[in-house]
């Protein structure tokens, strides 16, 4: 596979607790297939854990897969600082390898599969995301941040 976009989703799993990569691989395979669906899995502390080889054509957007890389963000609409910084750190870095476009970079309820199926995920805006991963505005984030009590 040669990567041309990126894909990001959430877990849909409780807000600021960890969901250990290994659990998503067990529930991706319950559904019959043969690994994780993402190439990538970034927890609240901000660790980023390989799923998918990147070479391996991944299995989270129905129809969508070929060239496009998963990332799933552990939470379901509020995400760590740390998560961020991971996720800043990721698309840099695929960008820089595969020379991914910015305008390539999408969240999975903007797919026509996904749209039909009622997805959110990952419950924040496109332009948000983009505002602040291109031009460093943080406060297109700021509704997005979980904050531990």
């Amino acid at each position: 596979m040669t990567p041309e976009k990126v894909t990001i989703h959430c877990s849909v799993t409780k807000n600021g607790e960890t969901c250990d990569i290994e659990k998503i691989r067990e529930w991706h395979k319950a559904k019959g297939w043969t690994d994780i669906g993402y190439h990538f899995v970034i927890q609240p502390d901000g660790e980023t854990q390989n799923g998918r080889s990147l070479t391996a054509t991944g299995a989270h957007v129905e129809g969508h897969n070929t060239g496009n890389i998963g990332i799933c963000l552990i939470g379901t609409d509020k995400f760590t600082q740390r998560q961020f910084d991971s996720l800043h750190v990721v698309l840099e870095s695929l960008r820089m390898l595969y020379s991914i476009k910015p305008w390539n970079i999408s969240c999975h309820y903007e797919y026509d599969t996904a749209i039909k199926q009622g997805k959110t995920c990952p419950n924040m805006k496109i332009s948000n995301i983009l505002s602040w991963y291109l031009v460093n505005n943080t406060r297109a984030i700021e509704g997005y941040l979980h904050r531990s009590k």
